[in-house]
Formats: structure tokens, C-alpha cells, sequence
């Protein structure tokens, strides 16, 4: 069967702890001072937050854009490597392919574009009337062809 607590004793021994955390921190002091009398922070007081300038950070992801490329690099020659290994002859095709199909897909898409657009709706004309748009057509400068003080 467990003890009853005694809240008097523990109040005690807490006083006792207390006084002798004390007495300890005085001699830490004591030594410190011996030392050259050089402070620490207390305990409580929390580390201040580090602010990094925009130039800095632009330095930083710089750099590890850097290294990424170069990652990159080791690994698609590894695999370009390792791939002529296994099957020269799918290397070679591939090399072997001639440069002018690109130019050609891209003129046969133009047309498939071009019937993209054409099937877009027109845009509307705005709804407010302007100082510009009471003049008629044919007088404006800018319909003749003509500078605006002739």
C-alpha cells in the first residue's frame, strides 16, 4: 500500500532543492569571474532569427541550381552510357536521325493552329464610347493617313 503524500515535506525539500540551485549558481558566478568574467546568455532568452538578404539568397539558389545541373549531367551520361551498353544499335539509330523532321512537325502543326483560332469567337468591341469614336471615320487623321494638323 502506497504512502500517504505529505505536502509539508515536499514543500521542505523543494525549498531545500531551491537553495541549494542557488548556491550553486553563485559559485558558477564565483568562477566565471575568475575566468575573465566573460557572460553567457541565460538560459530563457532565445536565439534571435537570422535574415537573409534577397542578394544572398539569389547567391544561394544560384548555387544549387548549379549543382543540380551538374548532377544531371553525371547522371544522364551514366545512363546514356549504360543504355549504349546494353543496345548499340538503338544508339546508333538515334544519332542517325536526321535534324530536318523537327522543322517539319512544326510546319504541319501551323495549319492544325490556324484552324484553332479560326473557330475561337471574335473579341468584343468596347462597350464605352470614347472622344475618339464620335468623330466619324472618314474625317479622323488617323483614317486618311494624314498628320493631324493638315
Amino acid at each position: 500500500m502506497p504512502r500517504p503524500i505529505d505536502t509539508g515535506f515536499l514543500t521542505a525539500a523543494l525549498a531545500g532543492y531551491q537553495f541549494q540551485l542557488q548556491e550553486v549558481e553563485a559559485h558558477i558566478a564565483a568562477l566565471r569571474k575568475q575566468l575573465g568574467g566573460s557572460k553567457t546568455r541565460p538560459a530563457t532568452a532565445r536565439a534571435v532569427k537570422r535574415v537573409m538578404s534577397a542578394a544572398a539568397r539569389a547567391r544561394i539558389a544560384a548555387a544549387q541550381r548549379k549543382r543540380w545541373a551538374a548532377s544531371r549531367k553525371a547522371n544522364s551520361s551514366k545512363t546514356e552510357s549504360a543504355a549504349a551498353a546494353a543496345h548499340p544499335a538503338l544508339v546508333v539509330k538515334a544519332k542517325a536521325r536526321p535534324a530536318s523532321k523537327k522543322p517539319m512537325q512544326k510546319q504541319a502543326a501551323k495549319p492544325a493552329m490556324a484552324k484553332v483560332k479560326a473557330k475561337r469567337p471574335a473579341a468584343k468591341a468596347p462597350a464605352k464610347k470614347s472622344v475618339s469614336a464620335a468623330v466619324p471615320a472618314a474625317t479622323s487623321p488617323a483614317a486618311t493617313g494624314q498628320p493631324a494638323g493638315q
